[in-house]
């Protein structure tokens, strides 16, 4: 089986210096390091009167290793507002632990050179034995201050719904895509805030063209017809270019129909009369 079997013409692994960490629904900012994930199986020996001079072995526990987060020291409170849950000195006797939500799961996504998403591991019930708020201080030394969490946790796995992407490819004249087809711009594919038609949707540009074309009723019709099934395939995330492209279409049409609607009751009191 090739190691990568969607992009066959890498070969470097991946590196291990673009990442990310989520938990309860979002990243959390500025980790730079996270410690190994490591799974160990106890070893169970066990040998009989008549056997050999040699053990059997056999599995026994398997333990899951703390994971160890560490970031410089900002203004967010996220980690000392996860370690609080597990002891919060201020919060009076009886209340210093929350037990309801101590635990958390964790989202570890593992990220290539270009930035797509190419392995995430899900970590299960995590909870904080270790806070390091500052670390030592010194005044001779230059560096950064580190804060850290070590999470407890009970076991994880790989996020099999996270696929090898297909990873981009730069033409001749260095402008980025897959293919550089001519008109790849009015496409640029699916991406955080873009939805499923890109940044300037096909059929938002399409209902644009429709919209200000001289022809009467029909050309405003179809451009209003563009113009909804654009939002709807933008949905809410889409990009705000790709949606107010689709709202002036749809503007413009409206506006083009009510005119051609006056015009021609005009025309018809005009001949009436």
């Amino acid at each position: 089986m090739p190691q990568f079997s969607v992009n066959p013409t890498r070969f470097d692994p991946y590196k291990n210096f673009k990442f990310r960490v989520k938990w309860d629904g979002r990243y959390v900012a500025g980790v730079s390091r996270v410690s190994p994930l490591v799974r160990t199986t106890e070893v169970v020996e066990h040998r009989e009167g008549g056997d050999p001079s040699s053990s059997r072995k056999a599995p026994g526990r398997t333990e899951f290793a703390p994971i160890v987060l560490e970031r410089g020291v900002t203004h967010d409170p996220e980690f000392e507002r996860w370690a609080n849950k597990v002891w919060d000195l201020g919060a009076g006797p009886g209340n210093e632990v929350s037990l309801q939500d101590l635990r958390k799961d964790i989202t570890i996504d593992l990220f290539n050179e270009a930035g797509q998403r190419v392995i995430s591991y899900l970590v299960h019930r995590c909870w904080v034995s270790e806070y390091q708020a500052l670390p030592q201080l010194d005044a001779n030394a230059s560096a950064v201050a580190i804060q850290s969490i070590k999470l407890e946790n009970e076991g994880w796995e790989r996020d099999e719904a996270v696929a090898e992407p297909t990873e981009p490819r730069l033409d001749a004249g260095g402008a980025g895509g897959e293919s550089a087809q001519p008109g790849a711009w009015l496409d640029v594919g699916t991406g955080p805030g873009r939805g499923s038609g890109g940044t300037f949707n096909r059929l938002a540009v399409t209902a644009f063209v429709f919209s200000v074309l001289p022809i009467p009723i029909a050309s405003p019709v179809i451009a209003i017809t563009l113009g909804m099934l654009a939002l709807e395939e933008l949905g809410e995330a889409g990009d705000e270019r790709g949606h107010g492209l689709a709202r002036w279409a749809i503007g413009l049409g409206a506006f083009a129909i009510l005119w051609s609607c006056a015009f021609l009751i005009a025309l018809g009191l005009a001949i009436w009369d």
